[in-house]
């Protein structure tokens, strides 16, 4: 993915937040504290922002990667932001281990691993735990059957979108065990986990930056 893909994904995404960052709020108020609609909102607009102050230096989609990375680290507050930008700042640190720029789904795949990887770490989470690692972990399978199979980048990010967005649907039914949801014990079973759902929604946002970079529908 060029840097351009990445740079509509972020445009993409802020959109979408803007959206929904009062929705993402409801669900964080029911097992949190109610701010990471607004805080992911505030959070990628200031890598908007810095994406536009330094568009001239974004040759690669690895500049733009850590630039988001860095971006979150400095803007984002709370565990959120330290998470996602250690999935930005990872995915870009792979991608500046391969040979060069590309699409193919093998690239991605070793991206999406390392991005990953940076949070399960950085989080010390696991599936099940009612966490983003709920949407990103099946995305991540997805995306490695993807490449098994031989599909398009096109379709690899099809996948991913759907099988986050079936982790994320499954959060309902699950006991938070990580953060202040966790406090919550049983009361937190039947509400959606809101960082799983900002998750889906940077996966979408990544599937459609890459659609609509193209010329093509999202």
């Amino acid at each position: 993915m060029k840097a351009t893909h990445w740079i509509r994904a972020v445009d993409v995404l802020v959109e979408d937040l803007d959206s929904h960052a009062e929705y993402l709020d409801g669900l964080d108020a029911a097992i949190g504290d109610g701010e990471h609609g607004t805080t992911m909102l505030r959070s990628f607009r200031a890598v908007q922002r810095a994406l536009r102050d330094v568009l001239e230096d974004l040759d690669s989609d690895v500049s733009v990667l850590q630039a988001i990375g860095a971006t979150l680290s400095r803007a984002a507050g709370g565990a959120a932001g330290a998470l996602y930008s250690s999935f930005f700042h990872a995915m870009g640190m792979a991608a500046s281990a391969e040979d060069s720029e590309g699409d193919s789904v093998s690239r991605f795949v070793s991206m999406l691993t390392a991005g990953v990887s940076a949070v399960q770490r950085l989080g010390r989470a696991q599936p099940g735990d009612k966490t983003m690692l709920d949407t990103l972990v099946p995305a991540l399978e997805a995306a490695r059957e993807a490449e098994r199979e031989g599909r398009t980048i096109s379709e690899a990010l099809a996948a991913v979108v759907e099988a986050g967005e079936v982790g994320m649907a499954g959060t309902r039914e699950m006991k938070a065990k990580k953060g202040r949801a966790s406090y919550l014990g049983d009361r937190s079973i039947g509400h959606q986990d809101p960082g799983a759902t900002s998750a889906s929604m940077i996966l979408r946002a990544i599937q459609r930056g890459m659609s609509e970079a193209l010329g093509k529908p999202g």
